[in-house]
Order: C-alpha cells, then structure tokens, then sequence
C-alpha cells in the first residue's frame, strides 16, 4: 500500500472534501439488501431474532449495554406531528412552564429530567387494551426514563427509534408525552448481521400503567429514571449580585466560567494574552510560514485557548448534569445538532473557528468586555489570611475587580512562576507525555470496518486503545485521535518543540494521528528539582532535545515503528502531515527510559488490536508532552478557592482541575456557580464518575 501525498506544506489547511457517491452507492447497497428479507436482523422492537423466546417476548440480555449512561441531549427527527405542549410536573424544583422549545420534537422534559425516582412510581393495571387504556392528557403526571440498548441499523432513520421504544416496552406511540436521542455510538464489531448503532432514548411517559415490557426492561437495568440535567442558572444571593469578575483566559474554562457569570447578572471583564481569532489566524500561518513563534499569539494562547487549533473533540471521563447546557450551547453557536447524544462527539477545527464569535458575540450580548493582547502581570491584594484581590494588574494597567477566575490553560509557564512569586500555591502532579503515531486513514478504516459497504458508509475510522502493563510497569493509551487530521507544531517559546493532533469536520485529509502517551509522576522526574515546577522543567528538558534533533528549525524527529523496536534510525524520506515535515531521528533514545518501555509495549499489543499498527507504515512523531499539565493549583474543595486566598478561583487545565475541553468547560461553569452562590453543592448535583481515557 502506497504512502499518501504529504500535506506538510499546506496551510492554511485546504484539503477536498470527500465526494459522498461512494456513501449514497453504499447506502443503496445496504438498503437494497435489507429490503424484502425475511431474516433481517431489526424488527420493529430492536431485538435481533435471537433475542425473542417463545412465547415472543424479547428475552432480557444480561450483556453490558454499549451506550453510555450520561445524560444527552438533542432531539431525534421524527416523521410525524409532535403531541401538543404540556407542562412538566412531579419533582422538579423549578416552576412549572412550557418546555417544548422551537425546531424540537418531544415534549415534558423538566430541568431535573423527570418527575420522580422510579421505585415510587405507584402500580397500575397493565393488561388494558384499547379503550381500556388510561388516555394521556396534559393533566396527568409524568415521569422520564432512560431506555438503553436500542439498536439501530446503519441506514436506518434516527426516527425509527421512537417505534422501536414504544415496541419494547409494551407502549403505543399515543402514549409517550416525549423523546429525545440521549446517546449513539457505534458498534463495529464485524460479527453475523454486520455493525450497528446502538442508542439510548429518554422518554417521557404518563404515570400511568406499567406493561410487562416495561417491567423487564426495568428488571434488566435498560430502563432506568433518566439522568439529572443541569442548569447555568443559579439562585444568586441578593449580597452576590452584580459583583465584577476578571477572568483570565478565553479557553473553555475561562469562556464558560464566563457565560454562567454573566447569565446570573455578573460584570465579567475576560483577558486575554494572545488575540481574537480575527487576528490568532494570520499569525499561525505566519509561524507556519517563518517558523518563529510569537510567544503570546500562537496555538495554544488566543481566543478558544489550544483547544482551537486541535480537533474540538467533546467527551470526557466524568458525567456530569453540566455536560447537556454546555452541549447545547454549542449547537446554539451553530455545531452540530448530533452533538449532544454523539457518544464520540467532534466539532472539527474549521467549525470551531465559526463557533467562537458567535459564543463571544453572545457573552458581549449579556455585558462582558474583552481584553484581547492583555497578560496577567500581578494580582492587587489585601493582607489576610485569607488574602483578598482587589484587582489585577496587566500589560495594559489595573482592572478592579470583587473575584478573580484563574483559567490560564495548560502551557502558562510563566504566568504560573509569577502567581507562585506572589503565594499562590502550587503542587507537582503526574502528567501525561509520549508521541504522535501516523498512519494513512485507509490502513486505520480498513482495521476496524474491513472493505464492505459498511465502511464506505461510515467514512474515516478512528480508535481508542488502552494497554495496560503489570504490575510496577507503565501502561500506555491513545489520545485525541484525530481520523482525516494533521500533526501541527503547538508551541509558545522559541527553541522549544511539542507536536499536537488536528483535524476538520470532513476528516478529508489521508492521515490519522494520535498521541500514544504513558503517565509519569513527580517521582519520574524527581531529578529535574524538588519543586512543583519539576515537571515543567522535565518538559522543556525534552521539547528542547527534540527541537535540537530535528535541525532547530520545527522539522520534527520521527522514527517508522519497526525500527523504534529494534533500536535503529530509519532510512530514507518520510512522509508526514505534519506542517514542517519530518527527518529521522532515534525517539527510541530521545524519550526517557519509562516512556520507551511503556511505548514499545503498547505498539505490539495494539498491532494485535489493529492490523499493521506496528507496521512500516506507523511512523512515531515526537515529542507530545503537553496532553496535560504537570502542575496543580491548589484550592478548597469546598469553596473552589486558591489555598489563602478568599477570592482567587482556580479552574480547567492550567490549575490542574481538567483534561480536555469537556471536563475544562465543566469545571469553569461549576466554580463559577460557585462563586455566585457560596454554596458547594452546585457540584455535586448530577455529578457520575465515569470509566475512559480521552
């Protein structure tokens, strides 16, 4: 298999977009070969053939469903009238009002997401037929379920759910007072009946009778009270409103700390170091066109923070009742409407730089002013304990102000220094650091879809690797891949190199990229000081042995993953995204010894779990050494607070607190909740852990 053209000369990034003929042959091919079969595997309930007993009833599975449990948003198109209007009721603590919204089809949906636990749902009869059924009125409570397990074929309407529902449980369409998609992601198991969707739906269903369906799915854990969703709306004490805010960064934490702020009648002031997006672009291609960074406006700082230079990927480890707001806000922005149900959810670097304004254009709608170009300096303090910040000093002069955000993303080293010199505290923490792997997209969609129709309707493939080691030894995973991407070059300081992973919604470019990374801990670099900022010390260490053993000129290092294992520098050209192209290099002997062992474990046991992984055709791209930051500001768990600080709030990245836009979006939005209120526990509602790497 040939190596595709290299794009490392193009920027601003223009690649065709994908022709869709090869999708709409492969949509006909699959519908043409469901269609008047007998044997097809989805019947009207969703259950495959092997999945009914009897007596025609679907047996329970036992089996883990595939979906997801957090709560999605985003409503599934239907081919019918909607039910008219009706007011939510039962336990929610909001008032009552309407909640059926412009453009959504699925009524009932309260804030809290349902009317009540499920165990004091009462009994009803649930052998009526026909007339004999309770009709669903406006009137007549209700309460929201979560059904999970639906599967749904790969060119089947999102719309067929809502019948497939209503069969599984027993139910006619008439009495469902709502639905909405809650999450879909696919199985690409290439087993008997080919791949599929697998979804889960929230309903809204009167409190009325309970048929058998619904009993088993309620026995089987399929059926289960929906999840809590959140609000950016909080109840502001009458001493805490009006109060200013600086916040410091534009990234996801800064920006949504920002947005609830404002929202809830907060003067909010947002600096930045670098500048709006207008003006970030032309200064990106100028790196990429002289190769010198300009160290305040670059990918990692300016309006979006790094996130808008990566891939815009929206999933986290953590659950949280935060996660659908700030979903929809972004479709509201214009991203996607899957967004908030897609279990792999991705916006795409292009469509984040259309976003952006819209959501600056918002938070200026609600009063907020932007400072663009403008670096933290100081903070203006009382004497405490705890101290207070009266105001903050920057490039630009002082801004007064009743609380500060911290939301310097993950690569403010110097500000950081200049915070610690004034008694913020900080705390050493492990992070996360490896390599770029490239491999052309064909080789990755072919290992995981194989060459049906299936994959030319699927497009792009991407993966999610994890291998873990024994004891005493280091793991390694994949993270942010990015199918159809490119391998960019995020730095801020001259002489320095670390690589990063992008890609556009149309994933049209012939590269797939990913970090492969294993974690080290303070104790891994104990030798670079005892401080917190060993870490970061560690860091330039190797951003400075890579950028050496490229030429000094932002050409990376790279190594093809055979002769990574047997320890020999690769000959010849090679072929490469990445934007200043590549030039061998041992990374075998650039990387520390613990990355090295852990990297070349993981490379031979995902070559088991993906074909050619390991072959000539991966090639290792180094060094990835900002995944995540290695330092922690320490703060109150209860308060959110910086330690000695009544308030300084520390958030996202930059404080230790995130690792991704989802979970940085999440923690601004909670902490600022927070600092309106007084009250910690806006963090716990609706709070699940959940397992996952990236």
């Amino acid at each position: 298999m040939s190596s595709p053209p290299s794009t490392s000369a193009m920027w601003p990034w223009k690649i065709p977009r994908r022709s869709s003929v090869t999708r709409r042959r492969a949509r006909r091919s699959i519908a043409s070969r469901n269609a008047g079969s007998s044997s097809s595997r989805y019947d009207s309930t969703g259950c495959s053939p092997g999945e009914w007993s009897r007596s025609g009833a679907p047996r329970t599975s036992r089996k883990r469903s595939l979906a997801g449990g957090s709560a999605g948003g985003g409503m599934a198109g239907l081919e019918h009238a909607a039910p008219p209007a009706v007011k939510a009721h039962g336990g929610s603590s909001a008032p009552d009002r309407e909640v059926s919204r412009g453009g959504e089809i699925g009524l009932g949906f309260g804030r809290d997401g349902r009317a009540g636990p499920v165990t004091e749902l009462p009994r009803r009869p649930d052998r009526m037929r026909g007339s004999e059924r309770p009709s669903v009125t406006a009137s007549t409570p209700t309460c929201t379920f979560r059904l999970s397990g639906l599967e749904l074929g790969l060119d089947e309407p999102e719309s067929a759910l809502r019948q497939r529902a209503c069969a599984r449980l027993g139910l006619e369409l008439g009495e469902l007072r709502g639905f909405r998609m809650a999450k879909k992601s696919l199985d690409a198991r290439r087993r008997r009946g080919g791949m599929r969707y697998v979804c889960s739906v929230d309903l809204v269903l009167g409190d009325g009778r309970r048929t058998s369906g619904f009993k088993r799915a309620l026995r089987s854990g399929r059926l289960s009270a929906a999840p809590v969703v959140g609000s950016f709306e909080v109840e502001v004490p009458p001493e805490r409103r009006g109060r200013r805010v600086v916040v410091v960064g534009s990234g996801p934490a800064g920006i949504f700390a920002a947005l609830v702020l404002a929202r809830n009648g907060a003067r909010v002031t947002v600096i930045d170091r670098g500048a709006r997006l207008e003006q970030r672009g032309p200064r990106v291609v100028a790196f990429h066109r002289g190769r010198t960074p300009d160290p305040e406006t670059n990918l990692l700082f300016g309006e979006g923070g790094a996130g808008t230079y990566s891939d815009g990927k929206l999933y986290s480890r953590v659950d949280d009742a935060l996660e659908v707001p700030i979903l929809e806000e972004l479709v509201a922005c214009g991203a996607p409407a899957s967004l908030p149900y897609d279990a792999r959810a991705h916006i795409g670097t292009d469509r984040l730089h259309r976003i952006l304004p819209e959501l600056r254009a918002r938070l200026v709608a609600l009063g907020t002013e932007f400072l663009w170009e403008t670096r933290l300096e100081a903070l203006v303090t009382l004497a405490g304990p705890p101290r207070v910040v009266r105001a903050v000093r920057t490039t630009h002069g002082e801004l007064p102000c009743d609380d500060v955000v911290l939301a310097t993303g993950h690569s403010a080293r110097d500000t950081w220094a200049r915070l610690a010199e004034q008694g913020v505290v900080f705390e050493a923490k492990p992070f996360q650091l490896g390599v770029r792997i490239e491999h052309p997209q064909e080789l990755v969609t072919r290992g995981r879809f194989g060459h049906g129709d299936e994959a030319a309707l699927l497009g792009p493939a991407a993966y999610n690797l994890v291998c873990r080691a024994g004891s005493g030894e280091p793991g390694a995973f994949s993270f942010c891949m990015c199918p159809g991407g490119k391998i960019v070059a995020s730095v801020n300081e001259a002489g320095l190199l670390c690589t990063n992973g992008m890609s556009n919604s149309t994933h049209s470019s012939p590269w797939a990229n990913a970090a492969i990374v294993t974690t080290f801990g303070p104790d891994d670099y104990a030798a670079y000081g005892a401080g917190p900022f060993a870490g970061v010390a560690f860091q330039r260490s190797l951003e400075r042995a890579f950028f050496e053993a490229g030429g000094g000129d932002y050409t990376a290092p790279a190594q093809r993953v055979p002769d990574f294992l047997a320890g020999r520098e690769s000959a010849g050209s090679l072929a490469t995204s990445y934007t200043f192209g590549a030039r061998p290099g041992r990374i075998d002997l650039l990387l520390p010894e613990r990355g090295r062992r852990a990297l070349a474990r993981a490379l031979v046991r995902f070559d088991d779990m993906l074909a050619g992984f390991a072959g000539p055709e991966g090639l290792l791209v180094g060094v990835e050494a900002r995944s995540s930051g290695p330092v922690r500001m320490t703060r109150d768990r209860v308060t959110r607070t910086a330690a000695g600080f009544e308030n300084l709030y520390p958030v996202g990245e930059g404080a230790g607190y995130a690792g991704g836009i989802m979970s940085a979006a999440v923690d601004g939005a909670r902490s600022a909740q927070v600092l309106l209120t007084t009250d910690s526990r806006v963090c716990d509602s609706g709070v699940r852990p959940r397992g996952g790497l990236d």
